[in-house]
């Protein structure tokens, strides 16, 4: 019991700095509204089939927003038509910041084209942490991609545009 509730937490954390990664950047999305100070406000897009993303996370995407000012963007599909919306966005160019996935390596590199839409995340702190079995999953020739942050025993994970992080810093 005590490592799910460390297992949950971390996932929590690890969503957060995930998005507080984000934080100095504008996605790009051409729709963000202005904030008070007159700047244009950051938004980050999370696409996630319809039973993946909780209301605990929805709630922590609000917390994020009040504390950052940049908004969270859940853009949740329903199940049958997650992966081809998914697919034409990436190969339009037009990727969600965050995605999430349910397969493997192998279809990292063979369906989500990982190399190219996503950034590198093996030199973040948390990987020292991150389970190795888990790695696996969410690697292809060597580099991180994504982290699972649900059931280690489940292929689930979230991936970053990697476009958007270069463009970034």
């Amino acid at each position: 019991m005590r490592k799910r509730i460390v297992a949950v937490v971390l996932s929590g954390v690890l969503a957060v700095s995930a998005l507080a990664g984000c934080g100095n950047s504008d996605s790009g999305d051409k729709s963000s509204d202005s904030d008070k100070g007159g700047k244009k406000a950051t938004t980050i897009s999370i696409m996630a089939s319809q039973d993946w993303v909780y209301d605990a996370e929805m709630e922590l995407g609000k917390q994020f927003e009040e504390e950052t000012g940049i908004k969270v963007d859940y853009q949740i599909v329903p199940s049958d038509q997650y992966y081809n919306l998914l697919m034409t966005k990436l190969n339009s160019g037009e990727g969600p910041d965050i995605f999430g996935g349910q397969s493997g390596s192998y279809d990292l590199v063979s369906q989500y084209n990982i190399q190219e839409n996503a950034v590198d995340l093996s030199d973040e702190p948390w990987m020292e942490y991150y389970n190795k079995l888990s790695c696996e999953q969410t690697s292809a020739d060597g580099v991180n991609y994504g982290a699972t942050y649900f059931d280690t025993t489940t292929d689930y994970y979230m991936v970053y545009n990697k476009k958007i992080f270069k463009d970034n810093g």
